[in-house]
Parts: structure tokens; C-alpha cells; sequence
């Protein structure tokens, strides 16, 4: 039987060839686990998150909010939520873990205030948008034309954009540098 360079059997291997990955200096770490933050947790996103992992290296996902319906079961059930979510990332193959908030993490008044800007900030560039739109036409009927822009645009900032960017903002300054 023929054998290759290393003594290997030629025959098993016969359709595979290696691969090398070019080797890093060795001032460079590589990051000892992946993290991967989801605003709120969804099953469409522990699945793509879970395809994003580096494979090979231990994989977290942190979330901030849960689903709709595990919000219910928490209420009614306290504890199974949270069962539901071990069995759940057991099957992935991830840890998941909660985004901290307030008391765990150092300088929250200045992360709460730096998330408020950007939320200011992506607010404002939706502004025209929002004078356009179908409802604050609408409601500009009822209101004026002024006070449903500002409502529209206090809606979207507080139900839409604060939630999601406040939990982005917390869970990056909660990874480790």
C-alpha cells in the first residue's frame, strides 16, 4: 500500500487535501470567546448569531429583553423561563447569559447618557420620514401637524430605538477590553 509524506495512507485520504492556516505572531491573542449581543432574544436570532461564532472557540450570547411569551411565562410561572432557555442554548451549543444593567456595570450614568445621544441623534435622521408617513399625516389631522411629528417621533424613539441601543450600548461596555 502506498504511503504519503508523513507515513499516512494514501488511500483514506485520497480526496482530502490539507490546509494550513498562516500562523499568527505570537504578540497576537486571539479572543479566548466569542460574544454576540441580541437586543432581544429570538430563536431567528440564536440561530444566525450561532452561524456567526468563530467554530472551535466557546460561544456567548447575551441578551436583553426575552420574548413576548416568555415574558408571560416569567410572570405566571417564575423559574421554567429559565429552564426553557438552558434547554434552548443547550441544543445550540451556546451559553446564554443576560445583559447587566445599573448595578453591574461601573459609570452607568454616563453609558445611560451616551446611549440617550445616540438615540437623539438616530431620531433626528428620521425626521423627515416621519413628517411623511401615513400616520402623522393622520394624526397631524387630529393634533396638528407639529404636535403628531413630535409624538411620531418620541414613539419611535422611546418604543423602538431606546430599548435597542440602550442594551447594544450596555452589553459593549460590559465585554471585556
Amino acid at each position: 500500500m502506498a504511503r504519503g509524506p508523513a507515513g499516512s495512507d494514501r488511500a483514506s485520504t485520497a480526496g482530502l487535501r490539507r490546509y494550513q492556516l498562516p500562523r499568527m505572531p505570537s504578540s497576537h491573542q486571539p479572543p479566548r470567546i466569542n460574544v454576540i449581543c441580541l437586543p432581544e432574544l429570538s430563536l431567528a436570532g440564536l440561530l444566525i448569531a450561532r452561524r456567526s461564532l468563530i467554530p472551535g472557540r466557546a460561544g456567548r450570547i447575551r441578551y436583553g429583553r426575552l420574548p413576548r411569551f416568555l415574558r408571560a411565562v416569567k410572570r405566571f410561572a417564575p423559574g421554567t423561563e429559565l429552564k426553557f432557555l438552558r434547554l434552548r442554548a443547550r441544543g445550540l451549543g451556546v451559553d446564554l447569559e443576560k445583559i447587566g444593567h445599573e448595578d453591574h456595570l461601573p459609570d452607568y450614568p454616563a453609558l445611560n447618557l451616551r446611549a440617550m445621544t445616540e438615540v437623539t441623534s438616530a431620531t433626528l435622521s428620521l425626521e423627515q420620514d416621519l413628517a411623511g408617513s401615513a400616520w402623522t399625516q393622520l394624526s397631524g389631522r387630529l393634533l396638528g401637524s407639529e404636535e403628531a411629528l413630535a409624538l411620531a417621533m418620541q414613539t419611535v424613539a422611546h418604543e423602538w430605538i431606546w430599548p435597542q441601543i440602550l442594551q447594544m450600548t450596555a452589553c459593549a461596555a460590559d465585554l471585556p477590553s
